[in-house]
């Protein structure tokens, strides 16, 4: 057994091989178990298999429907990009979520990545907030990341070539941001987010 980067009894992770053709893959398991097949290296995917075990605080039915979910996110370090993404595969009858059932989140990993933060989060919004978390007691899970070394990313603001670089000679006299929405509006009103459900 090896345990994860901050000692913690209950969550151990188990490193074995992964099948063959098949990218990492890192599984939170029942009873607080990991396990990692392959390795997580930058500038790859990797996938995340999440038994709903784990996280049963939140859970509801409403009018036939599942309205509960779990997602993981993601945290990349250094550049502190934070990514998430459901767990669970929807089934829908009439349109309506009725079932629910684990399935992987593949992510990729930026080729600047040092480390990986990750926790969960189960919720309910429709007839009440509900909230439970996976964290670790909320020190979340730390794991490094394999492969080439880091690649900074390039700085997406320089100096055109043959600048003067003084700051005495550089100086932001305004700046400004704006957000617009330059398409016309439907004519039968705002189209429906994908995986939202009319209920009676």
């Amino acid at each position: 057994m090896k345990k994860l980067g901050l000692e913690y009894a209950a969550a151990e992770l188990t490193t074995t091989a992964p099948s063959s053709n098949s990218q990492a893959v890192l599984q939170f398991l029942p009873d607080w178990m990991q396990g990692l097949q392959g390795e997580i290296l930058r500038g790859a995917s990797f996938a995340i298999e999440f038994a709903p075990e784990r996280l049963t605080g939140c859970r509801r039915n409403w009018r036939g429907a599942e309205v509960w979910d779990i997602e993981a996110l993601v945290r990349f370090h250094p550049r502190g990009e934070l990514v998430h993404g459901s767990l669970l595969e929807q089934t829908r009858t009439g349109g309506v979520v009725t079932a629910l059932s684990p399935k992987p989140l593949d992510v990729m990993v930026p080729s600047d990545t040092a480390q990986i933060e990750m926790w969960f989060h189960n919720f309910v919004e429709i007839g009440g907030r509900c909230d439970a978390w996976d964290s670790r007691f909320g020190e979340n899970y730390w794991f490094d990341v394999g492969g080439p070394n880091p690649i900074a990313p390039q700085n997406p603001v320089v100096y055109r070539e043959g600048a003067i670089q003084k700051p005495e000679f550089v100086n932001v006299l305004d700046q400004a941001a704006t957000k617009r929405n330059v398409f016309p509006a439907p004519p039968n009103g705002s189209p429906r987010r994908q995986g939202s459900a009319d209920f009676p």
